[in-house]
Protein backbone atom coordinates (compact mmCIF):
# COMPACT_ATOMS: atom_id res chain seq x y z
CA UNK A 1 0.00 0.00 0.00
CA UNK A 2 2.81 2.37 0.89
CA UNK A 3 4.52 1.48 -2.36
CA UNK A 4 1.26 2.05 -4.23
CA UNK A 5 0.80 5.43 -2.54
CA UNK A 6 4.35 6.35 -3.42
CA UNK A 7 3.71 5.32 -6.98
CA UNK A 8 0.55 7.48 -7.06
CA UNK A 9 2.43 10.45 -5.73
CA UNK A 10 5.13 9.84 -8.32
CA UNK A 11 2.50 9.77 -11.05
CA UNK A 12 1.08 13.08 -9.86
CA UNK A 13 4.54 14.59 -9.89
CA UNK A 14 5.13 13.27 -13.38
CA UNK A 15 1.81 14.73 -14.52
CA UNK A 16 2.67 18.04 -12.96
CA UNK A 17 6.04 17.93 -14.67
CA UNK A 18 4.40 17.19 -18.02
CA UNK A 19 1.94 20.03 -17.60
CA UNK A 20 4.77 22.35 -16.71
CA UNK A 21 6.67 21.28 -19.77
CA UNK A 22 3.61 21.84 -21.95
CA UNK A 23 3.04 25.25 -20.44
CA UNK A 24 6.68 26.05 -21.00
CA UNK A 25 6.44 24.96 -24.65
CA UNK A 26 3.29 27.06 -25.10
CA UNK A 27 4.94 30.07 -23.58
CA UNK A 28 7.98 29.55 -25.77
CA UNK A 29 5.79 29.29 -28.88
CA UNK A 30 3.91 32.44 -27.96
CA UNK A 31 7.17 34.23 -27.39
CA UNK A 32 8.49 33.05 -30.76
CA UNK A 33 5.32 34.25 -32.48
CA UNK A 34 5.66 37.64 -30.82
CA UNK A 35 9.28 37.80 -31.90
CA UNK A 36 8.36 36.88 -35.49
CA UNK A 37 5.58 39.48 -35.56
CA UNK A 38 7.91 42.06 -34.14
CA UNK A 39 10.56 41.18 -36.71
CA UNK A 40 8.03 41.44 -39.54
CA UNK A 41 6.79 44.80 -38.30
CA UNK A 42 10.35 45.98 -37.91
CA UNK A 43 11.12 44.86 -41.47
CA UNK A 44 8.08 46.74 -42.88
CA UNK A 45 9.03 49.84 -40.97
CA UNK A 46 12.57 49.52 -42.24
CA UNK A 47 11.37 49.26 -45.84
CA UNK A 48 9.07 52.24 -45.34
CA UNK A 49 11.92 54.23 -43.87
CA UNK A 50 14.08 53.31 -46.84
CA UNK A 51 11.39 54.42 -49.30
CA UNK A 52 11.00 57.73 -47.50
CA UNK A 53 14.70 58.23 -47.06
CA UNK A 54 16.30 61.02 -49.10
CA UNK A 55 18.28 60.13 -52.21
CA UNK A 56 21.93 59.51 -51.88
CA UNK A 57 23.77 62.81 -52.51
CA UNK A 58 25.97 61.21 -55.15
CA UNK A 59 22.92 59.79 -56.95
CA UNK A 60 21.25 63.21 -56.86
CA UNK A 61 24.33 64.79 -58.41
CA UNK A 62 24.42 62.19 -61.19
CA UNK A 63 20.71 62.69 -61.83
CA UNK A 64 21.19 66.44 -62.05
CA UNK A 65 24.10 66.04 -64.46
CA UNK A 66 21.99 63.80 -66.70
CA UNK A 67 19.22 66.38 -66.75
CA UNK A 68 21.74 69.08 -67.59
CA UNK A 69 23.00 66.99 -70.48
CA UNK A 70 19.47 66.66 -71.85
CA UNK A 71 18.63 70.36 -71.47
CA UNK A 72 21.37 72.78 -70.49
CA UNK A 73 20.61 75.91 -68.51
CA UNK A 74 22.61 79.05 -67.92
CA UNK A 75 25.02 79.08 -64.97
CA UNK A 76 23.18 79.56 -61.68
CA UNK A 77 25.10 82.74 -60.88
CA UNK A 78 24.10 84.32 -64.20
CA UNK A 79 20.48 83.28 -63.70
CA UNK A 80 20.42 85.11 -60.37
CA UNK A 81 22.01 88.19 -61.92
CA UNK A 82 19.41 88.20 -64.68
CA UNK A 83 16.55 87.85 -62.20
CA UNK A 84 17.95 90.70 -60.13
CA UNK A 85 19.18 93.12 -62.82
CA UNK A 86 17.18 92.48 -66.01
CA UNK A 87 13.66 91.92 -64.69
CA UNK A 88 11.88 93.98 -62.05
CA UNK A 89 8.79 93.55 -59.90
CA UNK A 90 7.16 96.55 -61.59
CA UNK A 91 7.25 95.07 -65.10
CA UNK A 92 7.90 91.31 -65.04
CA UNK A 93 7.93 89.47 -61.73
CA UNK A 94 9.87 86.21 -62.11
CA UNK A 95 8.18 83.26 -60.43
CA UNK A 96 10.46 80.47 -61.62
CA UNK A 97 13.00 79.24 -64.14
CA UNK A 98 13.37 76.10 -66.22
CA UNK A 99 15.37 74.66 -69.08
CA UNK A 100 14.22 75.62 -72.56
CA UNK A 101 13.36 73.08 -75.25
CA UNK A 102 13.29 75.63 -78.08
CA UNK A 103 16.95 75.15 -79.04
CA UNK A 104 19.40 72.38 -79.77
CA UNK A 105 20.42 70.28 -76.72
CA UNK A 106 23.90 71.82 -76.72
CA UNK A 107 22.62 75.40 -76.33
CA UNK A 108 22.56 76.88 -72.84
CA UNK A 109 19.13 78.49 -72.46
CA UNK A 110 16.84 79.24 -69.51
CA UNK A 111 13.16 80.13 -69.47
CA UNK A 112 12.08 82.83 -67.03
CA UNK A 113 8.39 82.50 -66.27
CA UNK A 114 6.47 85.07 -64.32
CA UNK A 115 3.73 87.67 -64.23
CA UNK A 116 3.59 90.64 -66.60
CA UNK A 117 2.75 93.88 -64.83
CA UNK A 118 2.61 96.20 -67.82
CA UNK A 119 0.48 96.35 -70.96
CA UNK A 120 3.21 97.75 -73.21
CA UNK A 121 4.99 94.53 -74.13
CA UNK A 122 7.18 96.18 -76.76
CA UNK A 123 8.51 98.67 -74.23
CA UNK A 124 9.01 95.85 -71.72
CA UNK A 125 11.00 93.81 -74.22
CA UNK A 126 13.13 96.77 -75.24
CA UNK A 127 13.91 97.64 -71.63
CA UNK A 128 14.86 94.05 -70.77
CA UNK A 129 17.09 93.88 -73.84
CA UNK A 130 18.95 97.02 -72.80
CA UNK A 131 19.36 95.76 -69.24
CA UNK A 132 20.69 92.39 -70.45
CA UNK A 133 23.13 94.12 -72.79
CA UNK A 134 24.33 96.40 -70.00
CA UNK A 135 24.86 93.48 -67.64
CA UNK A 136 26.44 90.92 -70.00
CA UNK A 137 27.32 92.78 -73.24
CA UNK A 138 26.80 90.35 -76.16
CA UNK A 139 27.12 87.16 -74.15
CA UNK A 140 23.39 86.38 -74.11
CA UNK A 141 20.39 86.98 -76.36
CA UNK A 142 16.87 87.63 -75.06
CA UNK A 143 13.68 86.15 -76.52
CA UNK A 144 10.11 87.08 -75.62
CA UNK A 145 7.78 84.15 -76.30
CA UNK A 146 4.24 83.16 -75.56
CA UNK A 147 4.15 81.06 -72.43
CA UNK A 148 3.96 77.35 -73.19
CA UNK A 149 3.70 75.46 -69.88
CA UNK A 150 3.71 72.05 -71.50
CA UNK A 151 7.03 72.72 -73.17
CA UNK A 152 9.07 75.13 -71.12
CA UNK A 153 7.61 75.80 -67.71
CA UNK A 154 6.55 72.47 -66.27
CA UNK A 155 3.54 74.30 -64.89
CA UNK A 156 0.78 72.67 -62.89
CA UNK A 157 -2.67 71.92 -64.26
CA UNK A 158 -4.08 74.89 -62.34
CA UNK A 159 -1.59 77.23 -64.02
CA UNK A 160 -2.44 75.82 -67.44
CA UNK A 161 -6.15 76.37 -66.83
CA UNK A 162 -5.47 79.90 -65.64
CA UNK A 163 -3.48 80.53 -68.83
CA UNK A 164 -6.39 79.34 -70.96
CA UNK A 165 -8.93 81.44 -69.05
CA UNK A 166 -6.83 84.60 -69.09
CA UNK A 167 -8.02 86.14 -72.37
CA UNK A 168 -7.38 89.77 -71.49
CA UNK A 169 -3.59 89.62 -71.49
CA UNK A 170 -1.06 87.52 -73.33
CA UNK A 171 0.86 85.26 -70.99
CA UNK A 172 4.51 85.50 -71.88
CA UNK A 173 7.85 84.24 -70.70
CA UNK A 174 11.40 85.22 -71.51
CA UNK A 175 14.15 82.95 -72.77
CA UNK A 176 17.81 83.86 -72.37
CA UNK A 177 20.27 81.85 -74.48
CA UNK A 178 23.99 81.80 -75.06
CA UNK A 179 24.49 83.89 -78.20
CA UNK A 180 27.67 82.14 -79.30
CA UNK A 181 25.92 78.76 -79.22
CA UNK A 182 22.79 79.94 -81.01
CA UNK A 183 24.70 81.49 -83.93
CA UNK A 184 26.86 78.88 -85.66
CA UNK A 185 29.50 79.31 -88.33
CA UNK A 186 28.93 77.60 -91.66
CA UNK A 187 31.14 74.47 -91.88
CA UNK A 188 33.26 73.92 -94.95
CA UNK A 189 31.36 70.82 -95.98
CA UNK A 190 28.12 72.80 -96.27
CA UNK A 191 29.75 75.11 -98.78
CA UNK A 192 30.91 72.07 -100.75
CA UNK A 193 27.40 70.56 -100.62
CA UNK A 194 25.92 73.84 -101.82
CA UNK A 195 28.17 73.87 -104.89
CA UNK A 196 27.58 70.19 -105.67
CA UNK A 197 23.81 70.49 -105.32
CA UNK A 198 23.76 73.57 -107.55
CA UNK A 199 25.61 71.58 -110.20
CA UNK A 200 23.19 68.67 -109.77
CA UNK A 201 20.25 71.03 -110.14
CA UNK A 202 21.73 72.36 -113.38
CA UNK A 203 21.96 68.79 -114.68
CA UNK A 204 18.38 67.90 -113.70
CA UNK A 205 17.16 71.12 -115.29
CA UNK A 206 18.98 70.19 -118.49
CA UNK A 207 17.53 66.68 -118.27
CA UNK A 208 14.07 68.23 -117.91
CA UNK A 209 14.65 70.24 -121.06
CA UNK A 210 15.82 67.18 -122.96
CA UNK A 211 12.91 65.02 -121.76
CA UNK A 212 10.33 67.58 -122.86
CA UNK A 213 12.07 68.39 -126.15
CA UNK A 214 12.83 64.88 -127.35
CA UNK A 215 9.35 64.54 -128.89
CA UNK A 216 10.44 67.17 -131.40
CA UNK A 217 12.86 64.65 -132.95
CA UNK A 218 10.96 61.49 -133.99
CA UNK A 219 14.09 59.83 -135.35
CA UNK A 220 15.78 60.20 -131.97
CA UNK A 221 12.74 58.79 -130.17
CA UNK A 222 12.71 55.81 -132.54
CA UNK A 223 16.41 55.27 -132.03
CA UNK A 224 16.23 55.43 -128.22
CA UNK A 225 13.18 53.18 -128.01
CA UNK A 226 14.58 50.49 -130.30
CA UNK A 227 16.09 47.18 -129.18
CA UNK A 228 19.62 48.44 -129.92
CA UNK A 229 19.26 51.67 -127.93
CA UNK A 230 22.19 50.83 -125.63
CA UNK A 231 24.64 50.46 -128.52
CA UNK A 232 23.16 53.02 -130.89
CA UNK A 233 25.18 56.08 -131.83
CA UNK A 234 23.19 59.31 -131.85
CA UNK A 235 24.17 61.65 -134.68
CA UNK A 236 26.03 64.73 -133.50
CA UNK A 237 23.68 67.06 -135.36
CA UNK A 238 20.69 65.59 -133.53
CA UNK A 239 22.39 65.95 -130.15
CA UNK A 240 23.28 69.58 -130.82
CA UNK A 241 19.74 70.31 -131.95
CA UNK A 242 18.32 68.67 -128.81
CA UNK A 243 20.74 70.64 -126.65
CA UNK A 244 19.77 73.85 -128.41
CA UNK A 245 16.11 73.23 -127.53
CA UNK A 246 16.83 72.02 -123.99
CA UNK A 247 19.02 74.92 -122.90
CA UNK A 248 16.25 77.58 -122.82
CA UNK A 249 14.18 75.36 -120.52
CA UNK A 250 17.10 74.64 -118.20
CA UNK A 251 18.19 78.27 -118.17
CA UNK A 252 14.67 79.46 -117.40
CA UNK A 253 14.22 77.04 -114.49
CA UNK A 254 17.61 77.95 -113.01
CA UNK A 255 17.03 81.68 -113.48
CA UNK A 256 13.76 81.57 -111.53
CA UNK A 257 15.36 79.44 -108.79
CA UNK A 258 18.19 81.97 -108.42
CA UNK A 259 15.67 84.83 -108.40
CA UNK A 260 13.91 83.08 -105.54
CA UNK A 261 17.10 82.95 -103.48
CA UNK A 262 17.96 86.54 -104.40
CA UNK A 263 14.59 87.64 -103.02
CA UNK A 264 15.34 85.93 -99.71
CA UNK A 265 18.69 87.68 -99.43
CA UNK A 266 17.36 91.13 -100.25
CA UNK A 267 14.72 90.86 -97.52
CA UNK A 268 17.24 89.42 -95.08
CA UNK A 269 19.60 92.32 -95.73
CA UNK A 270 16.83 94.82 -95.04
CA UNK A 271 16.25 93.27 -91.60
CA UNK A 272 19.93 92.72 -90.84
CA UNK A 273 19.75 88.91 -90.96
CA UNK A 274 22.52 86.81 -92.48
CA UNK A 275 21.62 83.71 -94.50
CA UNK A 276 23.63 80.57 -95.13
CA UNK A 277 24.36 79.29 -98.62
CA UNK A 278 21.32 77.62 -100.21
CA UNK A 279 21.17 73.87 -100.62
CA UNK A 280 19.34 73.35 -103.92
CA UNK A 281 17.17 70.29 -104.34
CA UNK A 282 17.44 68.72 -107.81
CA UNK A 283 14.35 67.14 -109.29
CA UNK A 284 13.92 65.49 -112.68
CA UNK A 285 10.25 66.42 -113.10
CA UNK A 286 10.44 70.15 -112.37
CA UNK A 287 14.17 70.77 -112.56
CA UNK A 288 14.33 71.69 -108.89
CA UNK A 289 12.18 71.64 -105.77
CA UNK A 290 13.76 74.89 -104.60
CA UNK A 291 16.41 75.16 -101.91
CA UNK A 292 16.94 74.89 -98.16
CA UNK A 293 18.18 78.24 -96.86
CA UNK A 294 18.91 78.61 -93.15
CA UNK A 295 19.64 81.74 -91.15
CA UNK A 296 23.11 82.36 -89.75
CA UNK A 297 22.03 85.15 -87.42
CA UNK A 298 19.10 85.81 -85.11
CA UNK A 299 15.74 86.94 -86.54
CA UNK A 300 14.45 89.99 -84.65
CA UNK A 301 10.67 89.64 -85.07
CA UNK A 302 7.80 87.79 -86.70
CA UNK A 303 7.51 90.62 -89.22
CA UNK A 304 11.10 90.10 -90.30
CA UNK A 305 10.59 86.34 -90.38
CA UNK A 306 7.57 86.72 -92.67
CA UNK A 307 9.29 89.21 -94.97
CA UNK A 308 12.34 86.99 -95.45
CA UNK A 309 10.22 83.89 -96.11
CA UNK A 310 7.76 85.66 -98.44
CA UNK A 311 10.37 87.47 -100.53
CA UNK A 312 11.53 84.24 -102.19
CA UNK A 313 8.12 83.07 -103.46
CA UNK A 314 7.26 86.64 -104.48
CA UNK A 315 10.37 86.79 -106.65
CA UNK A 316 9.81 83.35 -108.16
CA UNK A 317 6.13 84.02 -108.86
CA UNK A 318 7.06 87.27 -110.58
CA UNK A 319 9.93 85.78 -112.60
CA UNK A 320 8.04 82.58 -113.41
CA UNK A 321 4.93 84.52 -114.40
CA UNK A 322 6.91 86.76 -116.75
CA UNK A 323 8.62 83.73 -118.27
CA UNK A 324 5.28 81.96 -118.76
CA UNK A 325 3.73 85.08 -120.32
CA UNK A 326 6.72 85.48 -122.63
CA UNK A 327 6.32 81.82 -123.58
CA UNK A 328 2.69 82.40 -124.52
CA UNK A 329 3.64 85.35 -126.73
CA UNK A 330 6.44 83.49 -128.50
CA UNK A 331 4.22 80.44 -128.93
CA UNK A 332 1.68 82.45 -130.87
CA UNK A 333 4.24 84.26 -133.02
CA UNK A 334 7.12 81.78 -133.21
CA UNK A 335 8.10 79.56 -136.10
CA UNK A 336 6.94 75.92 -135.80
CA UNK A 337 10.51 74.63 -135.92
CA UNK A 338 11.30 76.61 -132.75
CA UNK A 339 8.39 75.14 -130.78
CA UNK A 340 8.13 71.96 -128.73
CA UNK A 341 5.13 69.57 -128.93
CA UNK A 342 3.55 68.69 -125.58
CA UNK A 343 0.36 66.72 -124.83
CA UNK A 344 -2.62 69.05 -124.62
CA UNK A 345 -3.87 67.28 -121.48
CA UNK A 346 -0.95 68.84 -119.61
CA UNK A 347 -2.85 72.11 -119.49
CA UNK A 348 -5.61 70.42 -117.52
CA UNK A 349 -3.25 69.92 -114.55
CA UNK A 350 -3.25 73.60 -113.53
CA UNK A 351 -6.34 75.76 -113.20
CA UNK A 352 -4.51 79.09 -113.47
CA UNK A 353 -1.98 78.21 -116.18
CA UNK A 354 -4.44 76.09 -118.15
CA UNK A 355 -6.95 78.93 -118.36
CA UNK A 356 -4.19 81.41 -119.20
CA UNK A 357 -2.94 79.15 -122.01
CA UNK A 358 -6.50 78.71 -123.29
CA UNK A 359 -6.97 82.49 -123.35
CA UNK A 360 -3.61 83.10 -125.01
CA UNK A 361 -3.54 80.30 -127.58
CA UNK A 362 -7.24 79.93 -128.38
CA UNK A 363 -9.59 77.01 -128.92
CA UNK A 364 -8.12 75.58 -132.17
CA UNK A 365 -4.61 75.29 -130.73
CA UNK A 366 -5.70 73.82 -127.40
CA UNK A 367 -8.27 71.35 -128.74
CA UNK A 368 -5.62 69.08 -130.20
CA UNK A 369 -3.79 65.95 -129.13
CA UNK A 370 -0.56 67.96 -128.96
CA UNK A 371 0.12 71.67 -128.60
CA UNK A 372 3.20 73.39 -129.98
CA UNK A 373 4.65 75.69 -127.31
CA UNK A 374 7.87 77.61 -126.82
CA UNK A 375 10.57 76.30 -124.45
CA UNK A 376 10.10 79.40 -122.27
CA UNK A 377 6.49 78.45 -121.61
CA UNK A 378 7.59 75.04 -120.33
CA UNK A 379 10.23 76.65 -118.12
CA UNK A 380 7.70 79.13 -116.74
CA UNK A 381 5.21 76.32 -116.11
CA UNK A 382 7.71 74.29 -114.09
CA UNK A 383 8.98 77.35 -112.20
CA UNK A 384 5.48 78.44 -111.19
CA UNK A 385 4.66 74.91 -110.02
CA UNK A 386 7.77 74.86 -107.83
CA UNK A 387 6.96 78.31 -106.45
CA UNK A 388 3.41 77.22 -105.62
CA UNK A 389 4.63 74.09 -103.82
CA UNK A 390 6.95 76.22 -101.69
CA UNK A 391 4.02 78.38 -100.54
CA UNK A 392 2.07 75.46 -99.08
CA UNK A 393 1.78 75.92 -95.27
CA UNK A 394 3.76 72.88 -94.11
CA UNK A 395 7.03 72.30 -92.30
CA UNK A 396 9.78 74.88 -92.41
CA UNK A 397 9.40 75.72 -96.09
CA UNK A 398 8.52 79.29 -97.06
CA UNK A 399 4.78 78.71 -96.84
CA UNK A 400 5.03 77.13 -93.40
CA UNK A 401 7.08 80.04 -92.06
CA UNK A 402 4.71 82.58 -93.63
CA UNK A 403 1.65 80.90 -92.11
CA UNK A 404 3.18 80.58 -88.63
CA UNK A 405 4.53 84.14 -88.47
CA UNK A 406 1.48 85.88 -89.98
CA UNK A 407 -1.45 83.65 -88.98
CA UNK A 408 -0.17 81.93 -85.83
CA UNK A 409 1.14 78.48 -85.05
CA UNK A 410 -2.33 77.03 -84.43
CA UNK A 411 -3.64 78.12 -87.83
CA UNK A 412 -0.49 76.87 -89.51
CA UNK A 413 -0.89 73.46 -87.85
CA UNK A 414 -4.48 73.13 -89.09
CA UNK A 415 -3.63 74.28 -92.62
CA UNK A 416 -0.64 71.96 -92.65
CA UNK A 417 -2.81 68.96 -91.75
CA UNK A 418 -5.21 69.76 -94.60
CA UNK A 419 -2.29 70.25 -96.98
CA UNK A 420 -0.74 66.90 -96.09
CA UNK A 421 -4.07 65.23 -96.82
CA UNK A 422 -4.21 66.97 -100.19
CA UNK A 423 -0.66 65.94 -101.02
CA UNK A 424 -1.30 62.37 -99.94
CA UNK A 425 -4.40 62.03 -102.11
CA UNK A 426 -2.79 63.78 -105.08
CA UNK A 427 -5.14 66.76 -105.04
CA UNK A 428 -2.31 69.26 -105.54
CA UNK A 429 -0.32 68.99 -108.77
CA UNK A 430 0.32 65.64 -110.37
CA UNK A 431 0.26 62.69 -107.91
CA UNK A 432 3.89 61.67 -108.42
CA UNK A 433 5.07 65.27 -107.96
CA UNK A 434 2.96 65.90 -104.87
CA UNK A 435 4.00 62.60 -103.28
CA UNK A 436 7.70 63.35 -103.76
CA UNK A 437 7.14 66.83 -102.37
CA UNK A 438 5.41 65.47 -99.27
CA UNK A 439 8.29 63.03 -98.69
CA UNK A 440 10.80 65.86 -99.04
CA UNK A 441 8.99 68.04 -96.49
CA UNK A 442 8.55 65.21 -94.00
CA UNK A 443 12.17 64.11 -94.34
CA UNK A 444 14.01 67.44 -94.42
CA UNK A 445 11.72 70.23 -93.26
CA UNK A 446 10.01 68.97 -90.10
CA UNK A 447 12.41 70.61 -87.65
CA UNK A 448 11.32 73.41 -85.38
CA UNK A 449 11.40 76.85 -86.96
CA UNK A 450 14.07 79.34 -85.95
CA UNK A 451 12.98 81.34 -82.91
CA UNK A 452 12.43 85.08 -83.29
CA UNK A 453 13.60 87.44 -80.58
CA UNK A 454 10.06 88.82 -80.33
CA UNK A 455 7.63 85.95 -80.80
CA UNK A 456 4.72 87.77 -79.15
CA UNK A 457 4.16 90.84 -81.34
CA UNK A 458 2.04 89.82 -84.32
CA UNK A 459 3.09 90.39 -87.92
CA UNK A 460 0.00 92.50 -88.63
CA UNK A 461 -3.07 92.37 -90.84
CA UNK A 462 -1.22 93.33 -94.02
CA UNK A 463 1.11 90.36 -93.78
CA UNK A 464 -1.74 88.05 -92.80
CA UNK A 465 -3.61 89.13 -95.94
CA UNK A 466 -0.46 88.60 -97.99
CA UNK A 467 -0.08 85.07 -96.60
CA UNK A 468 -3.67 84.17 -97.49
CA UNK A 469 -3.28 85.72 -100.95
CA UNK A 470 -0.08 83.77 -101.64
CA UNK A 471 -1.76 80.53 -100.58
CA UNK A 472 -4.73 81.31 -102.84
CA UNK A 473 -2.43 81.87 -105.83
CA UNK A 474 -0.62 78.62 -105.05
CA UNK A 475 -3.89 76.69 -104.99
CA UNK A 476 -4.91 78.18 -108.35
CA UNK A 477 -1.62 76.98 -109.80
CA UNK A 478 -1.71 73.50 -108.25
CA UNK A 479 -5.39 72.55 -108.48
CA UNK A 480 -6.38 70.87 -111.78
CA UNK A 481 -9.15 71.84 -114.15
CA UNK A 482 -12.20 69.63 -113.81
CA UNK A 483 -12.96 67.34 -116.76
CA UNK A 484 -16.29 69.03 -117.53
CA UNK A 485 -14.76 72.51 -117.64
CA UNK A 486 -11.81 71.24 -119.68
CA UNK A 487 -14.15 69.67 -122.26
CA UNK A 488 -16.29 72.80 -122.39
CA UNK A 489 -13.27 75.03 -122.99
CA UNK A 490 -11.65 72.60 -125.40
CA UNK A 491 -8.51 72.06 -123.35
CA UNK A 492 -7.26 68.68 -124.56
CA UNK A 493 -9.07 65.85 -126.26
CA UNK A 494 -9.21 63.51 -123.26
CA UNK A 495 -10.24 63.78 -119.64
CA UNK A 496 -6.94 62.51 -118.31
CA UNK A 497 -5.76 65.49 -116.29
CA UNK A 498 -2.52 63.80 -115.25
CA UNK A 499 -0.84 62.46 -118.41
CA UNK A 500 2.07 60.16 -117.77
CA UNK A 501 4.10 61.02 -120.90
CA UNK A 502 5.07 64.54 -119.88
CA UNK A 503 7.67 65.56 -117.29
Amino acid sequence: AEQAGAAGEGGQQAGATAEGAAASDSAAGSSAARDASSASSSSDESQQDKSNAPLDPDAAVVRGELLDLLSKQLPAADVERIKRSVFSMDTFYVTGTAASSRFRPDVEATVFKGNVRTKDLSKLFEGCQQALMKEFDDKYVLYMVEQQPELDDGASIEEMLMAEEDDDQTRISFVVANRAQVVLETPWWRTLCSVLLLGSTALTSLQLGAATSVAKYPELVKLLSGPDAATSVIPEETLLALLDTSLPIAQGVLAVALAHEFGHRVAAGVHGVELALPLFLPNTQLGTFGAITETKSIIPSRKAQFDIAAAGPAASFAAGGLLFAYGLLTTGSGAPEDLVPVPSQVFQSSLAMGLAARAGLGYPAMHQAQVLVSPELIAGWCALTTAALNVLPVGRIDGGVMAASALGQGTKTFLGFVTYLGLGFGVFARPNVSLLWAIYVLALQRQQMALCMDEVTEAGDVRATAAVSALSVALLVLLPIGPELANELGIGLQQDIFPSDFL
